[in-house]
């Protein structure tokens, strides 16, 4: 797979599609990750992410942050692991924000989690309880907002109950942030 990777980024690079140059980029470093060869991975990552950046697309931007991330939390490199997977995910919510349609938007996130769990995970290993509590917090109720979403065929009755228990479990989770 490698082979015809590296094959791909230089036909990409003859042809001058920059945009397929950073989809290979991005493949490649997910499949360094997997050996796993880190170093390699930033490489192909950090080289996706500037191409992406450049070309102002920020799904790909994501993406690419996302596994520098995970390259980081692998090497250990927690600070640096957390601040590119809060990254990612605030790219994710940006993304996930300009969709149009309701239906996109509801399930945006749900193959984005290893966002949100990297940084709870990092921020757990920095010894930051609080800061690991709010990020588990914020990929909780954005889920929560996506099923409320996706309910549009719910009864008044059921939104309300709905919002009701919204309300309980807000309380609840103030009077724990207290205690």
């Amino acid at each position: 797979a490698a082979q015809a990777l590296n094959r791909a980024v230089q036909v990409a690079r003859d042809l001058g599609t920059t945009e397929l140059e950073l989809g290979v980029r991005n493949s490649l470093g997910y499949l360094a990750l997997n050996k796993p060869d880190i170093p390699e991975a930033l490489r192909h990552l950090e080289e996706a992410k500037r191409l992406a950046t450049a070309t102002s697309n920020p799904s790909y931007v994501m993406w690419a942050t996302n596994g520098i991330g995970r390259a980081h939390f692998r090497e250990g490199r927690y600070p640096e692991a957390l601040e590119a997977y809060k990254e990612a995910g605030t790219l994710a919510e940006g993304l996930r924000g300009s969709l149009q349609d309701a239906a996109l938007r509801s399930g945006f996130l749900e193959d984005k989690q290893e966002m949100y769990n990297g940084a709870v995970f990092s921020a757990v290993a920095l010894g930051k309880p609080e800061e690991a509590f709010a990020l588990a917090e914020r990929a909780r109720s954005r889920a929560f907002l996506d099923l409320l979403g996706a309910q549009t065929v719910l009864s008044k009755g059921k939104t309300r109950a709905l919002v009701d228990e919204e309300v309980r479990l807000r309380a609840r989770l103030a009077a724990a942030k207290a205690a």
